[in-house]
């Protein structure tokens, strides 16, 4: 029998960490990880129209059947999809019908400049921009009416329950010397119930003959899994009140929730700080009242002094008994990120992981990214074998106290390797001894009929242990 060459294979019964040093992340890891927590997210286009699939003639904007409208936005040179390219002679293709013909053709002809004062790219490009016109050229439409409204409802990002949303748009306006259109822009959620995004955006609010502006709206929390924008004209009259709108869209501005830990390794019994960061996405506007639930894995538990704190804006950290937090607060304007930390303590050996299926409820946040704190067991065992003749292995076994405080003694236990004799005396924290099998093992018929031999090992003390480590020595 040749056992002159052995191999040995070890496996951790558990998913601590029993052998080796523990330690942080590596110094490229690290930078890694302050750039993922403090470079804010680009915010998300969910919808976007820019009225580009029009063709070379006008169009009506529910003539798709996607946007609804109110009846008195769809009449009197209201409602019209147009290019300034398109020729005089389509008026007769718009709603521009209601006066003398030469009324309709100089209302044609603003509604054109007006798309093309909203095209982008090279002048000579511009004539060719499709915009959403509405030149009020009839009796008052009345306020508050629906200029467009979508019919199909916007899917949302799965990773919350609520999210804060915003709407970018671009307008133009022509006769600002009265009152000009005053765009009210609600996002309804799945339910139907509208959420307004605050006051009216003023198409006038400029100097020149026509007006252009870049609008942005708030962010307003909605709930549910889908979504619809209906956009208003607040101004109810028929004199001036004459624009048009462009490259509407609607932006998932929700802050992204991110768990950590430091330390990242513990014994049984020790603590950690827990902190979870809300980082605000890239135009940092502010976002009220977001909230979540976070249920602490098996093992964790809420310290007895967990020093809750936070740099969140109306912010409450709440601990539900030992193992339930709820978070709630706020970003302020301009406010890049802000967290949420507490002291939670550790029972037993393993790795506590909090992660998306621990948070849920999260409205206005969106998880993302994990985090473990291994737990590592108060002794950490290491066995290594070696030939000691042609027909002997000799089992060697280092022990080493990780924990806070000194044991009184330890000692090894191994279903095959036969008696173990370590040190005797107390091991101080942070020490290692040395142990050894009383006699060389001897592999039996079925080792060598297999070519391995298999055995389970741990080191004891009063009171405390290591995980279990499973050993492979393979017989060559």
């Amino acid at each position: 029998m040749d056992v002159a060459r052995v191999t040995t294979i070890v496996a951790l019964v558990g998913a601590a960490v029993v052998t080796g040093t523990a330690s942080g992340p590596s110094r490229a890891q690290g930078a890694a990880l302050v750039r993922s927590v403090s470079s804010p997210a680009a915010e998300r286009v969910l919808f976007r129209e820019d009225f580009e699939d029009g063709g070379p003639s006008p169009t009506l904007v529910t003539a798709s059947g996607r946007y609804a409208a109110d009846p008195a936005w769809t009449t009197a040179c209201n409602g019209d999809v147009v290019a300034h390219a398109m020729p005089a002679s389509e008026v007769s293709a718009t709603t521009c019908t209601e006066k003398s013909a030469a009324s309709n053709a100089a209302a044609f002809a603003q509604i054109r400049e007006l798309a093309r004062a909203l095209g982008t790219g090279p002048v000579g490009e511009r004539s060719a921009n499709h915009a959403l016109a509405g030149y009020t050229d009839g009796a008052d439409p009345g306020a508050d009416r629906l200029v467009l409204g979508t019919r199909q409802p916007i899917a949302l990002p799965s990773g919350a329950d609520a999210h804060f949303l915003a709407v970018r748009l671009r307008t133009a306006a022509v006769n600002c010397d009265h009152p000009g259109p005053r765009y009210r822009i609600e996002v309804v959620d799945g339910a139907g119930h509208p959420h307004e995004t605050g006051e009216p955006l003023d198409g006038c609010a400029g100097p020149g003959p026509v007006v252009v502006g870049e609008h942005r709206t708030g962010a307003v929390l909605v709930p549910g899994r889908t979504a619809g924008l209906h956009l208003r004209n607040a101004n109810g009259s028929g004199t001036g009140n004459d624009g048009a709108i462009d490259d509407l869209a609607l932006l998932d501005v929700t802050p992204t929730l991110r768990p950590s830990f430091s330390p990242t390794s513990v014994a049984p019994g020790g603590s950690s700080t827990l902190t979870f960061t809300v980082l605000n996405t890239s135009e940092a506007g502010t976002k009220p009242g977001f909230s979540v639930i976070d249920e602490l894995p098996a093992g964790l538990r809420v310290d007895a002094v967990p020093a809750f704190a936070t740099t969140c804006t109306d912010a409450d950290l709440t601990a539900v008994g030992a193992s339930t937090l709820r978070l709630h607060g706020s970003l302020a304007e301009g406010q890049e990120l802000c967290t949420f930390s507490l002291r939670v303590r550790a029972s037993v050996p393993g790795s506590s992981v909090i992660g998306a299926g621990y948070l849920h409820d999260a409205a206005g946040l969106e998880p993302v990214g994990s985090a473990t704190l291994q737990v590592r067991p108060v002794l950490e065992l290491r066995t290594s074998a070696r030939t000691v003749s042609a027909v002997e292995v000799e089992w060697t076994f280092e022990v080493t106290n990780t924990g806070p405080s000194r044991i009184a003694t330890i000692w090894v236990v191994d279903d095959t390797a036969g008696p173990v004799v370590c040190p005797t005396g107390p091991v101080l924290p942070g020490r290692t001894v040395a142990c050894r099998a009383h006699a060389p093992y001897v592999p039996s018929a079925g080792d060598v009929r297999r070519g391995v031999v298999r055995r389970t090992t741990a080191a004891r003390g009063p009171g405390v242990s290591s995980v279990d480590v499973r050993t492979v020595t393979r017989l060559r």
